[in-house]
């Protein structure tokens, strides 16, 4: 039976993360800890035929002291008294492993952290694992109950019930394009610069109401404004949001959100595509560093990530819009993104990656990993290598010095 992660294996890491974010803070007040890689929940060993087998999740957060004015022991023993006083069950004095990293294990009930510093690079690294609790089983996809007495306002609601009813998704969206959308809207002032709408959240994600019927008389204070799903297209209020259509009758339907094309206004469908067609195609390495981070990523190990990511010649693809100029160049202009509550720069292992990510009429150009570390314009940045796909990794802005000199 095919699972799904549920809300208890989410909080699971998500409070492993605060908790890791939490300690490194402390330890560093001085810099913003980033998280560097997190995986899970997954199953641990062998799975029983019932599902309840183990699980875990594991999370890696990194901070350092700025102008490296600690040295390794010294680091790991504040990280040690602040696991401490979170609760943690700190274990013996900092060993020394190969590599001349120095390392404190702490231990609560359900979950582990191995504080690290490397002697060369004064990066305080915090790798926790936690339990997660198994899976809930998936459940099919479900329509909402037709509720009594529930009939088509007219011939479209007609056609759309059939629709759904022959699962035929793209006559669903194609019906759409000619009906009448009526939006709950609340009342504003005249000098409001925009519309407020309706939104509900479903599974963590922000829709937009409309019906396709002529709905019930407003509740006071609020109206209902006709728009099309053209008109929705060209105007959509929050590229983040998706569309709901007729929430809670049998012809409802959640929607990616509307787009059109900036070059004519022509409308496109959002495409629907086979949910289970990602789980099932296997991941193909497309260059060298892909199939080097592809082995690294799966096997969680974060110092055969950097290795690859430091190899010689290490090349990844960056948007660009100042045409041949390289980051090393004056008058460069870095591609910078809001991420999280901070900064980042995003690359990408292959230009087909980039293409997938950001679109075909976004210009991109190869550099080399070294070149993008000697430049880098803020330690605080965030380097995101692949951002959401099966090779994501987060590099922290104070760690890539020390990445191109191993």
């Amino acid at each position: 039976m095919a699972e799904a992660l549920g809300d208890a294996q989410v909080a699971a890491r998500q409070a492993l993360r605060r908790a890791l974010l939490d300690v490194a803070a402390a330890a560093c007040p001085d810099c913003a800890p980033v998280v560097e890689r997190e995986r899970g929940p997954f199953p641990v060993g062998a799975q029983p035929a019932s599902g309840n087998g183990d699980w875990a999740c594991t999370v890696t957060v990194a901070t350092a002291p700025p102008g490296m004015a600690w040295t390794a022991p010294e680091l790991v023993r504040t990280a040690a008294e602040v696991l401490t006083a979170h609760g943690w069950t700190v274990g013996a004095e900092p060993t020394v492993t190969e590599g001349h990293r120095y390392e404190v294990i702490a231990e609560r009930p359900g979950g582990r952290v191995v504080a690290s510093v490397r002697a060369d690079d004064g990066i305080l690294r915090l790798a926790g694992r936690c339990d997660a609790p198994p899976p809930e089983p998936a459940q099919p996809p479900r329509r909402a109950p037709r509720p009594d007495g529930w009939r088509p306002a007219d011939d479209v609601q007609a056609a759309l019930r059939l629709a759904v009813e022959r699962d035929d998704d793209r006559g669903y969206l194609e019906l759409l394009l000619d009906a009448p959308l009526y939006l709950p809207s609340a009342a504003v002032d005249a000098d409001a610069a925009a519309p407020r709408f309706a939104t509900v959240t479903v599974d963590g994600g922000v829709h937009l109401v409309a019906f396709t019927g002529e709905p019930a008389p407003a509740p006071r204070g609020a109206g209902w404004r006709v728009t099309t799903y053209q008109d929705l297209a060209r105007s959509w209020p929050d590229p983040s949001w998706r569309l709901v259509v007729d929430p809670g009758t049998p012809i409802e339907a959640y929607l990616p959100a509307p787009s059109a094309e900036e070059a004519d206004g022509t409308v496109r469908l959002p495409a629907r595509p086979d949910p289970t067609a990602a789980a099932t195609e296997p991941f193909r390495p497309l260059n060298a560093l892909e199939a080097a981070l592809y082995e690294a990523v799966a096997a969680d190990d974060r110092d055969a990530i950097f290795a690859a990511l430091a190899a010689d010649g290490a090349v990844v693809w960056m948007a660009t819009g100042t045409g041949d100029l390289h980051p090393t160049d004056p008058g460069y202009v870095w591609p910078v993104v809001p991420l999280d509550d901070g900064r980042a720069v995003c690359v990408y292992t292959a230009s087909r990656r980039a293409a997938d990510a950001l679109g075909e009429e976004v210009e991109v150009a190869p550099v080399e990993l070294a070149e993008v570390a000697a430049a880098w314009p803020d330690r605080t940045y965030r380097l995101v290598v692949d951002p959401g796909g099966p090779l994501a990794v987060t590099v922290p802005g104070f760690v890539l010095s020390t990445l191109v000199r191993r």
